[in-house]
């Protein structure tokens, strides 16, 4: 079964994408700051990380840097409600996948998704 991890502040975020996600047949796990994110991924290496920019710890580039050493098969979807350029730029320069601006309409996740391999 393919796997996600869920990475953001707010509980009812990632209440949301849980169902979301766990609804397109993923199993998931979620972790409220970066430092709980970059545990997890060590621990299960999900196939899909979604990550919002905005932590309370350390920031979510600083997560996504260190998962494309430390999990460098996860999927890295970078998500914030003050996606700029700038840091759009620097996600895809690391290696995100995708970059979307909150809140953004779960077909544009489900397209992303689809071009993505899964875990049987």
């Amino acid at each position: 079964m393919a796997t996600a991890l869920i990475v953001d502040d707010h509980a009812g975020v990632r209440e949301l994408y849980q169902l979301y996600f766990e609804d397109e047949g993923f199993a998931v796990s979620t972790a409220a700051d970066g430092t709980a994110a970059i545990r997890e991924c060590l621990r299960n290496s999900p196939n899909v990380m979604l990550l919002d920019v905005q932590l309370p710890d350390i920031s979510g580039l600083e997560v996504l840097r260190y998962i494309r050493v430390a999990c460098p098969d996860t999927a890295v979807i970078m998500n914030s409600g003050h996606m700029d350029q700038p840091t759009r730029e620097e996600a895809m320069r690391l290696g995100a996948v995708a970059c979307f601006e909150k809140p953004f309409r779960l077909e544009e996740l489900r397209a992303v998704l689809g071009h993505l391999p899964r875990a049987q």
